[in-house]
Protein backbone atom coordinates (compact mmCIF):
# COMPACT_ATOMS: atom_id res chain seq x y z
CA UNK A 1 0.00 0.00 0.00
CA UNK A 2 1.31 3.65 -1.11
CA UNK A 3 -0.36 6.78 -1.50
CA UNK A 4 0.52 9.18 -4.63
CA UNK A 5 -0.79 12.38 -3.81
CA UNK A 6 1.21 15.39 -2.44
CA UNK A 7 -0.06 18.56 -0.90
CA UNK A 8 0.07 22.27 -1.81
CA UNK A 9 3.00 24.03 -1.88
CA UNK A 10 4.29 27.55 -1.73
CA UNK A 11 6.85 28.13 -4.13
CA UNK A 12 8.69 30.80 -2.53
CA UNK A 13 9.62 28.72 0.85
CA UNK A 14 11.77 26.35 -1.85
CA UNK A 15 15.23 26.98 -3.22
CA UNK A 16 14.57 24.95 -6.09
CA UNK A 17 11.17 24.58 -7.84
CA UNK A 18 9.10 21.78 -5.73
CA UNK A 19 8.42 19.95 -8.44
CA UNK A 20 11.21 20.46 -10.43
CA UNK A 21 12.97 17.19 -9.17
CA UNK A 22 16.62 19.32 -9.50
CA UNK A 23 19.52 17.42 -8.80
CA UNK A 24 21.99 19.28 -6.39
CA UNK A 25 24.95 18.20 -4.43
CA UNK A 26 24.10 14.54 -5.13
CA UNK A 27 20.73 14.58 -4.14
CA UNK A 28 16.99 15.31 -5.60
CA UNK A 29 15.12 18.21 -4.59
CA UNK A 30 11.40 18.52 -4.87
CA UNK A 31 7.92 17.86 -3.80
CA UNK A 32 7.46 14.47 -2.41
CA UNK A 33 11.03 13.09 -3.38
CA UNK A 34 11.22 11.58 0.34
CA UNK A 35 7.60 10.26 1.04
CA UNK A 36 6.12 7.16 -0.52
CA UNK A 37 6.41 7.53 -3.68
CA UNK A 38 9.42 4.73 -3.22
CA UNK A 39 6.70 2.27 -2.50
CA UNK A 40 4.78 2.88 -5.10
CA UNK A 41 7.28 2.47 -8.11
CA UNK A 42 8.85 -0.50 -5.43
CA UNK A 43 5.03 -2.46 -5.66
CA UNK A 44 4.67 -1.37 -9.27
CA UNK A 45 8.05 -2.77 -10.24
CA UNK A 46 7.35 -6.18 -8.45
CA UNK A 47 4.49 -7.00 -9.87
CA UNK A 48 6.17 -5.92 -13.50
CA UNK A 49 8.74 -8.95 -12.36
CA UNK A 50 6.17 -11.40 -11.18
CA UNK A 51 4.46 -11.26 -14.46
CA UNK A 52 7.49 -10.83 -17.01
CA UNK A 53 8.72 -14.30 -15.19
CA UNK A 54 5.64 -15.88 -15.47
CA UNK A 55 6.14 -16.62 -11.17
CA UNK A 56 3.31 -19.20 -9.93
CA UNK A 57 1.48 -18.02 -7.22
CA UNK A 58 -0.88 -19.86 -4.89
CA UNK A 59 -2.35 -16.51 -4.02
CA UNK A 60 -3.65 -13.24 -4.82
CA UNK A 61 -1.15 -9.89 -4.67
CA UNK A 62 -2.91 -6.72 -3.98
CA UNK A 63 -1.76 -3.49 -4.25
CA UNK A 64 -3.70 -0.57 -3.22
CA UNK A 65 -2.50 2.89 -3.96
CA UNK A 66 -4.66 5.25 -2.93
CA UNK A 67 -4.89 9.35 -3.29
CA UNK A 68 -5.98 10.82 -0.58
CA UNK A 69 -3.56 10.13 2.87
CA UNK A 70 -2.67 14.16 2.35
CA UNK A 71 -5.25 15.81 2.24
CA UNK A 72 -8.66 13.95 1.86
CA UNK A 73 -8.36 10.93 3.96
CA UNK A 74 -12.47 10.67 3.24
CA UNK A 75 -11.92 9.11 0.31
CA UNK A 76 -8.52 8.12 0.55
CA UNK A 77 -7.67 4.93 2.83
CA UNK A 78 -10.56 4.73 5.09
CA UNK A 79 -12.48 4.48 2.28
CA UNK A 80 -10.56 1.38 1.20
CA UNK A 81 -10.83 0.17 4.66
CA UNK A 82 -14.46 0.68 4.81
CA UNK A 83 -14.89 -1.24 1.20
CA UNK A 84 -11.84 -3.56 1.32
CA UNK A 85 -14.58 -6.16 1.69
CA UNK A 86 -16.17 -5.26 -1.71
CA UNK A 87 -12.52 -4.83 -3.67
CA UNK A 88 -11.73 -8.22 -2.24
CA UNK A 89 -14.89 -9.89 -3.50
CA UNK A 90 -14.81 -8.29 -6.98
CA UNK A 91 -11.01 -9.35 -7.84
CA UNK A 92 -11.52 -13.03 -6.51
CA UNK A 93 -14.71 -13.27 -8.73
CA UNK A 94 -12.93 -11.64 -11.22
CA UNK A 95 -9.76 -13.78 -11.22
CA UNK A 96 -11.82 -16.77 -10.49
CA UNK A 97 -13.85 -16.07 -13.97
CA UNK A 98 -10.44 -15.99 -15.69
CA UNK A 99 -9.25 -19.19 -14.25
CA UNK A 100 -9.27 -22.05 -16.60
Amino acid sequence: MAHTDVVSVDVRKWTFPPFSATRNGGYVYGRGTVDDKDNVVSALMTALNLKRLNVPLDRDVIFLFEAGEEGATRVGIFEAGRNFASFRSTMVSRHSQQRP
